[in-house]
């Protein structure tokens, strides 16, 4: 029997708190959507003690997001989907096996798969209540667990989502004389349709109930906490989770002079039970503790022409997956470090390992939950910090320098090869490891395009980012240097 390999059941909650009232007026009709185009240049790389590469060369991909939004008074409807989403062209991976969510091992951008609906909300007031209700898609804090993938990344890139039913009803704290307050309160209930850990389209049943609370001082200062409880099903019917988050968020900024210091950071905390995965030594299921963090600092020179920006985070690792107890921590795969790193080695040899550990001939079946050890890139059981420098000579035209320094945070363990030495920290090509380094990354990014800026006549805001990634990995992922290179062309309106 090979090993069972024990990973994070982190929910995914959404972001609650309303954010001001809506407009009021006549009937209006407001229509705002990217078209994205991506060609990228894949670094290839040995993922097992096969010899089996990752095996993609040049591709491109396509995405139309598109949102209509129909509002009259305190009352509207919103709508907003993906469509032509997949690799329309160029070299696809060969690594087949686990579904991808990206299908990169596919070509082709009319099919089921390319095709998403993101949003059909229902949304109005009731009194001072404020009613939610449909298919979503929402942002809590920095991304850190929920992630809707609509926010810009300093590198790499965002694709698809988490989305839900939901129901959600909020408000705004009001003086007794009718004024209001900065504090913000929701309560919501969701049934999960796709995120990290749950697919509706797979039989896996997620049902979330979630509260916030947001105070939104002067200027950008805010501060939020909200409160998560999961369970899910899957689709055997018998392996059960229940989980709980408190998920902490806060920004300020500082001024200095002429300059502004802008600080954000959130911390979540993840317990509770599942029997999703198992290990060595718990055959009915594992308890959860998790914890997570992640800061970003900027400080903005004057005409904000120059800005430096340092982020860190800490995703906690599991030192010991056979005992009854897992602490492995996972950011939403959205929440970019970095574009080759996490993405492209690990992420990568993560699928290598599912598909090795569910090969027939090795085993007659995967154990369960080894579904849940591919994140699809996400930052997982490590802790980084990523310096970064931004500079824009002209109105239309910014350049970005950055560096990822990055460690794990449990020993460096593929679990296959681990498993065949007995126990001994392995790497995917069979070496054992022997400390915590994963390696350090450098990047670059060079993007036209006035950000938030029109088009004249046209009312379209088009930009292209030329972007590059360069990983020294250390020998504890294989000591090789990986290099991407990805442009993105986008319309956005």
């Amino acid at each position: 029997m090979i090993v069972l390999f024990t990973a994070l059941l982190a929910t995914q909650p959404m972001a609650l708190a309303d954010e001001g009232e809506p407009k009021k007026g006549p009937f209006e009709v407001v229509t705002h959507g990217e078209l994205r185009l991506v060609g990228t240049q894949h670094p290839d790389f040995v993922v097992d003690t096969l010899g089996n590469t990752v095996g993609q060369d040049a591709a491109f991909d396509s995405r139309l997001r598109a949102q209509l939004t129909l509002q009259s008074q305190d009352w509207g409807l919103q709508f907003e989907g993906d469509a032509f989403n997949g690799q329309f062209a160029g070299d696809t991976w060969d690594l087949a096996g686990h579904e991808d969510a990206r299908h990169r091992e596919q070509r082709g951008i009319v099919g089921t798969d390319s095709f998403t609906p993101r949003r059909a909300t229902l949304s109005g007031r009731i009194g001072p209540t404020r009613l939610e209700a449909g298919l979503n898609s929402s942002h809590w804090g920095l991304g850190l667990l929920s992630n809707d993938g609509n926010h810009d990344n300093p590198f790499g890139r965002n694709d698809l989502g988490d989305r839900q039913i939901r129901i959600k009803l909020s408000t705004q704290a009001q003086r007794s004389n009718g004024g209001k307050l900065p504090f913000f309160f929701a309560i919501a209930a969701d049934r999960v349709v796709e995120d990290d850990l749950a697919r509706l389209a797979l039989e896996q049943e997620a049902r979330q109930f979630l509260g916030s609370f947001l105070f939104m001082g002067k200027g950008d200062t805010r501060i939020g906490l909200l409160v998560v409880g999961r369970q899910q099903l899957e689709s055997d019917l018998e392996r059960l989770t229940k989980a709980r988050i408190l998920d902490l968020h806060a920004e300020h900024s500082i001024p200095i002079g002429e300059a502004k210091l802008k600080m954000a950071a959130e911390v979540a905390r993840i317990t509770g039970i599942t029997s999703r995965s198992q290990s060595y030594n718990s055959r009915y299921g594992l308890w959860v503790g998790a914890l997570g963090a992640a800061t970003e600092m900027t400080l903005m020179l004057p005409e904000e022409r120059l800005a430096f920006d340092l982020r860190a985070g800490y995703a906690s690792g599991d030192g010991n997956p056979d005992d009854n107890r897992t602490q492995e921590f996972r950011f939403d795969h959205n929440y970019n470090v970095g574009s080759v790193l996490f993405d492209e080695l690990m992420g990568s040899i993560e699928v290598a390992s599912y598909n090795r550990i569910t090969d027939p001939s090795i085993a007659g079946q995967g154990p369960d939950g080894i579904e849940v050890h591919v994140s699809e890139g996400a930052v997982r059981s490590a802790t980084y910090l990523q310096p970064m420098v931004r500079y824009r000579p002209l109105p239309w035209l910014e350049t970005r320098l950055g560096a990822v320094m990055a460690w794990s945070t449990a020993p460096i363990a593929e679990p296959f090869n681990t498993y065949r030495n007995g126990g001994v920290p392995t790497n995917h090509l069979g070496h054992a490891t022997e400390d915590y380094r994963l390696g350090t990354e450098y990047n670059w990014a060079v993007e036209l395009g006035e950000p938030n800026g029109q088009f004249t006549g046209l009312g379209l805001s088009p930009q292209i980012l030329v972007q590059g990634g360069h990983l020294m990995a250390s020998e504890n992922l294989g000591g090789e240097q990986l290099h991407l290179i990805m442009a993105t062309g986008r319309v956005r309106w």
